[in-house]
């Protein structure tokens, strides 16, 4: 009896558990058939869809559904954003890729399709051979969620899954911002702007589906809020309306072989942690930026012939571009061919008219453009977009302010008008405007192709061979297009009508070294073993003299003397005295010159603004002499000082050169641009200025070079010129007298900084005490210098915080004065009196 009961319950709970799962999985097929015909229900209201592409995707009033596709879950994606048309150019460029790079992967979890954005991701070694290495570095770098979207639906055959990517496409974030920081609107940098966007005025507008993206135009609409220098409000809750297209690309499902950089090379480049091995730290590594070139027949490659690309770099030319323009946009693109030519690619550079084809967008990032941008800006500006994982570059664009020709037109004529009669015009020739377009193109297109700047190309040249014809023929002003170099402002009269270069004919014969460095085949199955060649290269190079690299340097930590913005040639005082000859003879006769054309002198004022500033830049110029470092990244170290000789070369050049200034200015130009009689002296400060602008240089400088020419020194050396008429006890200029007070206003300013409520007398005495504190901060330096990637910052130097100096300077003047003021002139005698009043008002000690 027991046993059939015991059978009869197991029974009855066999067939319970039957029961459940027959329920269970009827239930589940009714759930899967009802997320299908949801499927379907989705799109009852889609009012466009595209099929032709990555994904299929529908657009309805408010949603962007598209079908994603499972075989896509964890690939690599990038976001991108463009401007399709905007209400104000001041915020950005029609045609301009603006956001970051910003990588992502799309993952399901459960009812849900995460965006995760994938950072920091470390390059692995496939020679460690350790197994698990790689998936623990995946797992320690799976990205964060970015959105998080839900699933609508499932397709029939679970191919895709749909989603509404609205919310990706249409919010605002930095990461998908439309808007340039470079902008006109910004001003350089002074004025801030913050956009909120409004949904209520923002909406889609259109979907396309690429074969390897897919866009999503939409109306943006924002409050745009204007702030200069960070405090003064200029404008609050502009309107501004934007037309973005925001991108989803796919990254190549065959990722590019990277190629490592080499920081004696102006490449662009990424930096990536890299996994070496278990003992090692993780450490950065630096990746070119480079397009995929590969040869379109390998076979005859190998053997030395040249081929053409299997796809060419190609930049479309704006359909806005005025048509005078085109022609030099294309020479200055397809300049580039020569140095392509050199390692056995024939048109691998080409520019195109934009395609009239219905299917041509330049809302696909895979077309690079040179867009026309109608506003007052006056720079060119480019855009890269890359594959975060290997550097291949999908996009490069270069954007041409309306401006941009008229900085041309003013930087041939200022620096050229006293050897060139041709440039003594308001309108140059379409021939003349056409070199300066084409060279400018093609510094552009330099940064495209993954070059960046080559500051210190021009230093190479010795300076009297930029006056020769036969010189300047051959090899042009600068080694390097990418030195920013345009016009010969060294060139004579005489040198002009014997044929000298007066615009920098193309690319120059540097421009050949990173092209083969980033483009040229290397044979080895690893981008580890190509560093063998590639580094032979560099040496080769540099030791054969053929190749240097000056790195641009920030406008605020200017170091080295030999990689600046305008310098041409390898002797600044020689370069100087030419152009300065060349200044005379322009700032004598530029009234006359223009005067047929220029009828309300609106045009002549310009000009004389721009002399004065060719002239004050190369005081400027000079002055980097002073405490200046070569930061020469084809030696061992990478910063030597320059020479204390050089130093006091430079110094005393630029007092002789503020005492002979009555040339800047004549009588026709006071009277005619109604100028007070100003400009002379505001100069003869600004040059002093310079002078002591350059002592914290002068201390770091000391320091490299176990104290050569300390801050004590070049003192010294300022003092004994600008007191040198009280030494011989002569009656002094007033040029003199400007430059005496000027020398005691600096150190009274320099000794207040450091009172902290007490006397000068007291705060100058306590530095003293404590001993010359003119140190370089160790850390920072020895993370700047070493480094060498980046542009050098600034190094910090204690010597704006030292006082004793300054006090034992006052100290020194003031002994002077009082050992000359019983023998000196009347006039000289009540002068010198002042003086020590002054003095001892300061010191605190009358």
């Amino acid at each position: 009896m027991n046993r059939k009961i015991i059978y009869f319950s197991l029974l009855s709970l066999l067939l319970l558990f039957t029961v459940q799962d027959a329920c269970a999985r009827k239930k589940k097929e009714k759930s899967a058939k009802t997320e299908i015909k949801g499927y379907e229900n989705h799109l009852k209201d889609c009012v466009a869809s595209d099929s032709t592409g990555l994904m299929i995707m529908h657009r309805t009033k408010d949603k962007v559904l598209v079908e994603f596709p499972v075989r896509l879950l964890e690939k690599e994606m990038l976001l991108a954003s463009s401007i399709i048309n905007i209400s104000d150019n001041g915020e950005g460029v029609v045609g301009q890729f603006t956001s970051p790079e910003v990588m992502f992967r799309f993952v399901r979890n459960g009812k849900k399709l995460e965006a995760r954005m994938m950072t920091n991701q470390p390059l692995m070694r496939e020679e460690t051979g350790k197994e698990g290495v790689a998936s623990s570095l995946l797992k320690s770098a799976s990205g964060g969620v970015y959105k998080s979207f839900k699933i609508e639906a499932f397709a029939k055959d679970s191919s895709s899954v749909l989603v509404n990517l609205a919310p990706l496409f249409l919010e605002h974030s930095d990461y998908s911002n439309p808007f340039s920081s470079y902008a006109p609107n910004s001003m350089y940098g002074m004025v801030t702007r913050k956009f909120r966007c409004d949904t209520s005025r923002s909406f889609l507008k259109d979907i396309h589906s690429y074969p390897d993206n897919i866009s999503v135009t939409c109306v943006l609409g924002y409050d745009v809020d204007y702030t200069a220098f960070g405090t003064i409000t200029m404008q609050r809750n502009v309107p501004v309306t934007v037309t973005a297209a925001r991108m989803l690309v796919l990254l190549p499902e065959t990722p590019m072989d990277i190629r490592y950089a080499n920081q004696k090379v102006n490449t662009a480049f990424l930096v990536r942690k890299q996994y070496v091995d278990e003992m090692s730290p993780l450490k950065s590594t630096h990746l070119v930026k480079r397009w995929r070139l590969e040869p379109s027949d390998k076979a005859a490659f190998k053997r030395g012939e040249k081929v053409e690309p299997k796809k060419p770099i190609v930049f479309y030319i704006d359909t806005l571009m005025p048509d005078s323009w085109k022609p030099y946009i294309k020479e200055g693109v397809e300049e580039w061919n020569k140095s392509f030519e050199k390692i056995g690619y024939l048109n691998a550079v080409q520019a195109k008219e934009w395609p009239k084809g219905t299917d041509f967008s330049s809302s696909n990032i895979r077309h690079s453009s040179i867009c026309y941008a109608p506003d007052w800006m006056y720079m060119a500006q480019t855009s890269m977009h890359t594959d975060p994982r290997t550097g291949e570059i999908l996009n490069a664009s270069v954007y041409i302010h309306h401006n941009f020709l008229s900085l041309l037109y003013s930087g041939r004529c200022t620096q050229t008008m006293a050897s060139d009669p041709t440039a003594r015009t308001l309108t140059l020739s379409e021939k003349q405007m056409g070199e300066l377009l084409k060279v400018g193109i093609a510094q552009q297109v330099g940064r495209c192709l993954g070059l960046t700047d080559n500051m210190g190309a021009s230093y190479h040249y010795p300076v009297d061979s930029l006056r020769s014809a036969e010189f300047t023929r051959q090899h042009g002003l600068t080694a390097s297009v990418m030195d920013n170099i345009m016009c010969n402002y060294i060139a004579q009269p005489e040198d002009v009508e014997k044929g000298a270069v007066l615009v920098q004919p193309g690319i120059g014969p540097y421009d050949y070294f990173p092209i083969r460095y980033l483009y040229a085949p290397v044979v080895a199955d690893k981008p580890e073993k190509e560093l063998v060649t590639l580094n032979k290269w560099v040496e080769d190079a540099y030791t054969a003299h053929e190749y240097h690299y000056g790195p641009r340097q920030e406008f605020y930590a200017l170091y080295d003397p030999t990689a600046l913005y305008w310098d041409l040639g390898d002797d600044p005082f020689k370069a100087a005295d030419y152009q300065i000859q060349n200044l005379k003879i322009s700032i004598a006769n530029f009234m006359k010159w223009y005067a047929k054309e220029d009828y309300d002198i609106s045009r002549r004022a310009e000009l004389y603004a721009s002399l004065i500033k060719l002239f004050t830049n190369r005081a400027m110029e000079l002055s980097f002499w002073i405490g200046g470092l070569y930061l020469d990244e084809g030696k061992e170290g990478i910063s030597f000082p320059v020479s204390k000789e050089m130093q006091q070369k430079a110094l005393n050049y630029l007092v002789k050169m503020s005492m002979d200034l009555d040339w800047l200015t004549n009588a026709e130009v006071k009277s005619s641009l109604e100028l007070q009689d100003l400009i002379v002296d505001k100069t003869r400060k600004y040059i002093f200025q310079l002078l002591f602008d350059r002592i914290r240089y002068v201390a770091l400088c000391s320091e490299k070079s176990d104290g050569e020419y300390s801050v004590k020194n070049y003192m010294d050396d300022i003092h004994s010129i600008v007191w040198k008429g009280v030494l011989q006890n002569r009656v002094l200029t007033n040029t003199e007298m400007l430059y005496q007070n000027a020398f005691i206003d600096y150190l009274v300013k320099n000794i207040s900084k450091n009172m902290g409520g007490g006397t000068a007398k007291n705060a100058g005495r306590q530095q003293a005490l404590r001993g010359d504190s003119f140190k370089m901060d160790i850390f920072n330096e020895a993370n700047s210098f070493v480094m060498g990637w980046q542009a050098q910052d600034i190094v910090p130097v204690n010597s704006h915080q030292d006082a004793s100096v300054y006090w034992d300077m006052l100290l020194k003047i003031r002994n002077l004065l009082s050992s000359r003021i019983s023998s000196a002139s009347p006039d000289m005698k009540e002068y010198y009196g002042f003086l020590i009043y002054k003095i001892n008002q300061i010191l605190d000690d009358n």
